[in-house]
């Protein structure tokens, strides 16, 4: 055989052997002999047993020796036939030492070939044990056993040999260290020094650096790069100063949108009109509901808030309004107890919230209010899914254009809240957040927002 594997397929209803290929040309050839021997095993074979299990079976032909697998069914056998000096000739360039083999042992601890220093013999002989070092390793997927057997005459050598190149080696490395030791204090840790000395010299406003020594490139481009640095933390000093002022601004712009008197005296006459009547039931629902939601607006104005605390200021909201317009909408409000602890900004659900309240007390019909809060995950990171939605006229198309493109929509006063909060949502999350403004089909504005689940320190209590 002039391959050292091959596959057969053979039929009975043919009586031939046919030789299958994994190779790009698809020829090889099988000596007579070769194939006489697997008939041989095949004609053993119980036609009745599906064979797949057997054993591996070994073949002598042409002065070779062979290990033959064949599994048959229903007249079909398939099979594959592996010369034995291909698995040990990559052996054949080990350092065995004069008694050292690499031999290939069956199941049955019979010896089906062996390979010395002479190279591959061809009848395999007893393997002497006694003045070797032996290495065993089983094939995974056939049932024989790899063992090398190492000359401990050669073991010895190889490990002398080695101990004397690991010698040769640390000494060089040795002299190598003391020479790099040298390179780096003469020629970086002694500028370096020098660099230090001179940063030490400089006055608090001082942002010149001469260098004293010249003999280092790399502290002259150092020199270039920290006058850069030191111009680029000014520039960032000024552009934080700037945003943080940014920031504050945005703050009072919500807390002067926030202060709304005539919405707090409404609340207050209509208490003094529930008194007045007598309704005094519904005067103390009023008091302790309208008292809440102050509290938590003068309570919040720049620290984050739990998602629980800020669904229960939008509720005392709607309350507020029920006790008024008892008929104009009711509202659904469901949080996840996985995302109540989660801290947003105040009022980021309050806002949209209250747009759809004042789209309510304006609608012919009685419209829902909804809000629900739900954990989300999204690339291994938790984030809450805030979805406000109604059943009203939905948002104008030209307010939704702009929403969608993120552009400034207040105008005379109007719509400030909600751009004042896409403001600040811009801020407080930045790429990490999004928030998708669109109209249902059904009818109603929907607002879906996202934003990455933390939870920490709060100053507000419920």
């Amino acid at each position: 055989m002039e391959r050292n594997t091959g596959f057969f397929l053979y039929t009975n209803d043919t009586d031939k052997l046919y030789q299958l290929s994994l190779s790009s040309d698809g020829n090889y050839t099988m000596s007579p002999e070769i194939a006489a021997s697997i008939r041989e095993q095949i004609d053993k074979l119980d036609e009745k047993a599906y064979a797949v299990k057997r054993k591996w079976d070994v073949l002598e032909c042409d002065d070779e020796v062979y290990i033959c697998k064949i599994a048959q069914k229903n007249g079909i056998a398939l099979g594959c036939i592996v010369n034995v000096k291909s698995i040990l000739e990559p052996f054949s360039k080990l350092s065995l030492g004069k008694h050292g083999y690499v031999s290939l042992v069956d199941q049955d601890e019979v010896c089906i070939g062996m390979l010395d220093q002479s190279g591959i013999i061809s009848e395999p002989q007893s393997m002497n044990t006694k003045n070797t070092y032996t290495i065993r390793q089983g094939l995974s997927r056939a049932p024989f056993e790899i063992r090398i057997g190492i000359s401990l005459g050669g073991v010895l050598s190889l490990m002398a040999g080695s101990l004397l190149g690991m010698t040769v080696l640390i000494f060089m490395i040795l002299i190598m260290s003391g020479i790099s030791l040298f390179h780096v204090y003469s020629n970086i840790m002694k500028p370096l020094k020098v660099f230090t000395q001179n940063l030490q010299q400089y006055d608090e406003g001082g942002y010149m650096l001469n260098m004293t020594e010249g003999n280092l490139l790399e502290l002259e481009q150092i020199d270039g790069k920290f006058r850069t640095m030191i111009h680029q933390i000014r520039k960032l000093k000024i552009t934080l100063y700037e945003r943080e002022l940014e920031k504050q601004k945005i703050e009072m712009d919500y807390l002067k949108m926030q202060i709304r008197p005539h919405f707090y005296l409404n609340c207050l006459n209509f208490i003094y009109s529930m008194i007045d009547f007598g309704d005094y039931e519904h005067a103390r629902a009023m008091t302790k509901i309208t008292s809440d939601y102050l509290s938590y607006i003068f309570r919040n104005t720049t620290d984050r808030v739990p998602v629980l605390a800020e669904s229960k200021h939008c509720e005392d909201y709607l309350k507020i309004l029920l006790l008024r317009y008892p008929d104009k909408f009711t509202y659904y409000i469901e949080v996840h107890d996985e995302v109540a602890d989660a801290e947003i900004f105040p009022f980021l659900i309050q806002v949209y919230v209250e747009n759809a309240a004042k789209q309510a007390l304006m609608a012919d019909e009685k419209m829902l209010i909804s809000v629900t809060v739900y954990p989300e995950d999204r690339d291994d990171e938790k984030y809450v899914n805030i979805f406000i939605s109604d059943t009203g006229k939905g948002f104008p198309d030209e307010i939704l254009c702009k929403l969608q493109n993120g552009q400034n929509i207040s105008d005379n006063g109007k719509h400030i809240g909600i751009w004042n909060c896409m403001r600040r949502f811009q801020y407080y999350y930045g790429d990490q957040g999004e928030i998708h403004f669109s109209n249902s089909p059904l009818g109603g504005a929907v607002v879906d927002i996202h934003v990455p689940y933390k939870i920490g320190r709060s100053d507000t209590q419920e």
